[in-house]
Order: C-alpha cells, then structure tokens, then sequence
C-alpha cells in the first residue's frame, strides 16, 4: 500500500483507512435514475453486483498538525472479524481494506477523532472489543459529536435505523459513559485555529464537514454530503437515507460555489478517486477533476 499523502500548507491529510463494502445504487445515489446513476460505476470502473448494487470504498483521513496534534474523520466499521460484527458485517458485503494506524506508535495515534455521522461505515471503528468488553478504539483521544446526532442515533426511527447499527450505538454509549466524549451543539467549532468543523445537516441532524486552512490553501473533507464525485457533478444527487436532503443540497452548493473559486482540495469518503477539485462549469454545475 502506497502511503497517500495531500499537504495543505504547514498540515498533512493522509488516508490512513479505506475500506469496502457492498450498497444499493438507488442509496448511494438517490433521486438518479438506474440507467444514468449505473454509468457512474461503469466510468468509474467500480465492481457491480447484480443489476442494482455497486462496491464502494470508506475513506478516513488523519489530519497532522504543525505541533503534532492528530485528527482523525471517520473510523469506518470497525474490525469485520469480530465475532460480535459478523453477522451485521455480512449483510453489506463490508470486506476490510487497510488500516495504516494499527502498530503505530501512540505518538501517532489521534488525539481527536471527529466521526462525521454515526452511521456504521463512518463511526463503527470509534470501539473496539478486547476480550468480550467494549473499550474506545483509540484510548488516548476525545471524540467530538454533535448532540443532535447523538440524539437521532438513540432513537432509531424507522427510516434510518439500519444505518444505526447496535453495536456502532453501543460503542458510542460506552464512550459517552467513560466521559471521552465532547458534544458540541453550535453550528462551529474549531480544533485549532486551522481546523474548523461544521455542522452540515442533511445527511443526518448532526452532520460534521471538516476544513483545514492553511497558508492561503484549503482543504474540506464533506463528509456524506459529496460522497463520491457524482454527488458534486449532479447537484440534485443525494443519499437514500438523508433525513434532510434539501438542506443538504443547501450546504453542498455554499461549499461547491467557494471550492471552485478558490480552488479547494476536495476529500471524497466514498470515492476511490479519494481527493480532486471542483470546477464550475456554469450556475450550479460543477466537474470533480480527481487530483494527481
């Protein structure tokens, strides 16, 4: 595995997780007709199995600061070969990719990680079991959340429930209960003075974008919001369990609209192109051009 690395002036994005797993094309690429959303895989060379289902990666990326702090986005699902996952694992076709954190120093490890949503390809990896207790993946970091996604995630409605997956939840519970946890509730809050995190609804009530600004360059990890390329080049297109989808829209556009006029590095979490630029072709339509 060769190590991928952006610089964004004096910080460093690497992709130190990337996963896999199965899901319907009508999910991931919601409000696109079958026949125009299976050319995505087609172009994009991506396995297709059956008529509607498309292999898709699960990006997470660690942010380095300057001072060495560590900031990790997303966790992806965890460790597939736990007893305790297997049979919800399965369900999804998840097969584990890399993760260039395990063996790592702890000098190297997070000191922050900051899961996007919780649903189960994004938060699942926050626990970790050892032995038959649950106990915090990454020991020596706070996790940051938005309250209203812990709300949401608790309650389990019937129309995202799926995403929430017990063992994710439960994992969450135990940090939340060791005091690991740091709610934020407000629509911003910033890391450092570089590292800014956005509470973008749409995909869920407490969605987080991160952005990094650095030496007159930028950086923005969007999270479910843009999850592949194809959800900037068609701005209508969304995600099946959205719980907002028009704010989502919303907030996709405000960034796309910055991103192309100051030429922001674009962090994609379910993209096998991983990182690109957007240019904007004329109002409200943008090109994903994949960086070298």
């Amino acid at each position: 595995m060769v190590r991928v690395i952006y610089r964004v002036g004096r910080y460093t994005i690497e992709l130190v997780i990337q996963d896999w797993f199965r899901l319907d094309g009508g999910i991931i690429f919601s409000g696109v007709p079958r026949d125009i959303w299976s050319q995505f895989a087609i172009a994009q060379d991506l396995p297709r199995y059956g008529e509607n289902t498309v292999k898709l990666p699960v990006n997470c990326f660690l942010i380095t600061s300057p001072n060495g702090d560590k900031v990790l986005v997303d966790t992806s699902f965890g460790d597939a070969d736990y007893s305790r996952w297997k049979d919800k694992i399965r369900e999804f076709g998840m097969e584990n990719g890399f993760n260039l954190l395990n063996g790592r120093r702890d000098s190297e490890q997070p000191n922050i990680v900051i899961p996007t949503h919780l649903h189960f390809d994004h938060a699942g990896g926050c626990a970790k079991l050892q032995g038959d207790e649950l106990v915090p993946a990454f020991e020596n970091a706070r996790y940051i959340i938005h309250k209203d996604e812990i709300a949401h995630a608790m309650k389990a409605h019937p129309k995202t429930r799926s995403s929430y997956l017990r063992e994710t939840i439960d994992g969450i519970k135990m940090l939340r209960d060791r005091g690991i946890i740091s709610l934020i509730s407000g629509s911003r809050f910033s890391t450092d003075e570089c590292v800014e995190v956005f509470r973008t609804r749409g995909h869920t009530p407490g969605h987080l974008s991160i952005k990094i600004k650095s030496e007159g360059e930028t950086a923005l990890i969007m999270g479910a919001l843009a999850p592949t390329r194809w959800h900037i080049n068609i701005l209508a297109c969304g995600v099946g369990n959205d719980t907002h989808g028009l704010e989502a829209v919303d907030h996709k556009s405000k960034f796309l609209r910055r991103a192309a006029k100051e030429k922001w590095l674009l962090l994609l979490e379910h993209d096998e192109g991983v990182a690109g630029r957007a240019i904007e072709l004329k109002k409200d339509k943008y090109e994903f051009v994949p960086a070298p």
